[in-house]
């Protein structure tokens, strides 16, 4: 049943923010948790390109989630910043 859940709130969200901001936002919260994961657990850390493949995935969501970057929606004309 969680699985229904999660597959309804998904196409909730999809639908509203789009395609890439969900796949983005996703891989970025799974890639924060897996290395809260490797943190707080015995063995081996996080690499440095652990680390940087985060901080890469989350610029890149902060880019596509910036107004600047954005299209316009249709039916509404593109705005001067």
């Amino acid at each position: 049943m969680i699985g229904v859940g999660v597959i309804a709130v998904a196409t909730i969200a999809v639908r509203h923010i789009g395609v890439l901001v969900f796949s983005l936002a996703s891989v970025a919260g799974q890639l924060l948790g897996a290395v809260v994961l490797d943190v707080f657990t015995p063995g081996r850390g996080p690499s440095v390109a652990t680390f940087a493949s985060i901080a890469i995935t989350f610029l890149a969501l902060v880019l596509v989630t910036h107004p600047r970057f954005r299209r316009a929606e249709p039916g509404h004309a593109p705005t001067e910043s």
